[in-house]
């Protein structure tokens, strides 16, 4: 059985990876964080024995990594063909104090 090959002895069962997913997403919710609907994909075919925790970790990295290469998009240009750039926020200036006390 491939099962055996492909899950460790604390995931071998579709219940223990579906405890193992619920720990994560407990641990994740402690930081206030959530899966992406792609990764949530990933988890549920995890669960379900089509893929390993080695496949959904390689298919995450690749679809991140994949984003964070992404090329970035050519800035805007006016009509005399120069790069619009958006205007800086003016800094704050706080009231100064007296040096008296």
């Amino acid at each position: 059985m491939d099962t055996l090959v492909k899950f460790g002895p604390k995931e071998a069962t579709r219940e223990q990876r579906q405890a193992l997913s619920d720990r994560v997403a407990a641990l994740n919710a402690t930081q206030d964080r959530k899966l992406s609907p792609f990764a949530e994909q990933l988890s549920q075919r995890y669960i379900n024995g089509e893929l390993s925790l080695a496949e959904v970790n390689a298919q995450l990295d690749a679809h991140y990594r994949a984003q964070t290469q992404a090329p970035t998009p050519a800035p805007a240009r006016g009509a005399d063909g120069i790069a619009v750039v958006a205007p800086r926020p003016v800094p704050a200036v706080a009231k100064a104090r007296s040096l008296s006390h």
